[in-house]
């Protein structure tokens, strides 16, 4: 299957790089999904990388469908970290979706029902022209921008803004932890394409 077939279908939504499809589903179903795919939606800019920046590259993770009822989709993501995901959908039905993080892939992927809570409103000091922050975690924030449908990824250090990657699609919900015996972030983006929702996990270098 090609990148273009593995992206189409009703309501998408993706978990830790994954494709979330809107399906005749009452319980909610993570599926496996290929990553090459994912990939294909982040674009890096290296002319755009300031001199010095220790960042190396985004790989995605790994991946999971997951079936909701037809017309149901994702509007809302609370993360923690990156890994654990609070899911609400228009009919105001909350999930909490997860995965075990093994030798560098996503395994055994669980989703059960959640008691829905409201999360904290994203701020950040300074704006983006011509883009919102749809979230921020550990000095990364997603800035979208509505008329193209992406999202950038950006570092801050400081007064230092470095801009990191290009994603093609809207987001949402951001998480992101670092890690505290390697020079990894691992982050996650909620969001959607014009197929539907879409989560995806990233390590970056």
């Amino acid at each position: 299957m090609d990148a273009a077939t593995s992206v189409k279908g009703a309501g998408l939504v993706a978990i830790a790089g994954a494709l979330v499809a809107a399906a005749p589903a009452s319980v909610p179903v993570l599926k496996p999904i290929d990553r090459t795919a994912l990939q294909r939606l982040i674009s890096v800019d290296l002319h755009r990388l300031q001199a010095g920046t220790e960042f190396r590259g985004i790989a995605v993770l790994g991946g999971f469908r997951i079936v909701l009822p037809r017309g149901e989709r994702v509007v809302r993501a609370t993360l923690p970290g990156y890994l654990s995901v609070a899911l609400m959908t228009n009919r105001g039905r909350c999930f909490f979706a997860a995965a075990d993080y093994v030798d560098g892939r996503l395994t055994s992927p669980t989703i059960k029902h959640a008691t829905c809570s409201t999360p904290p409103m994203a701020t950040a000091a300074g704006e983006m022209p011509g883009r919102r922050l749809a979230g921020e975690a550990w000095g990364y924030r997603a800035w979208v921008d509505e008329r193209d449908g992406t999202t950038l990824l950006t570092k801050s250090r400081g007064a230092t803004v470095q801009e990191l990657a290009t994603v093609r699609m809207r987001t949402i919900g951001l998480g992101a932890i670092d890690s505290p015996d390697s020079p990894l972030s691992n982050i996650t983006l909620v969001g959607s394409t014009m197929e539907g929702n879409l989560m995806l996990v990233l390590a970056l270098r």
